[in-house]
């Protein structure tokens, strides 16, 4: 995908298209911004069940690549 079109101002959302995945709809929601509680140079990034009248408990691992396709040097902060 290329980030480089999205607004990055604060709060500023955007969604990727559906997906399925274990029999649940989802989204990747990012704030290129990051979001509005998050500080100044941060990118805030949600995984968003879209089913509806559904729940689910999963565990999940984001990789962020550099141009040359290596991971690139991030710190996570995760939250519930």
């Amino acid at each position: 995908h290329r980030f480089e079109s999205l607004d990055s101002l604060k709060g500023v959302e955007s969604d990727s298209p559906k997906f399925t995945c274990f029999g649940h709809q989802w989204v990747l929601r990012i704030y290129p911004g990051g979001s509005i509680n998050e500080t100044d140079g941060c990118v805030s990034l949600f995984l968003k069940l879209t089913s509806e009248g559904s729940e689910a408990r999963i565990h999940y691992e984001v990789s962020i690549l550099d141009s040359n396709g290596r991971a690139a040097a991030v710190n996570f902060v995760t939250s519930r």
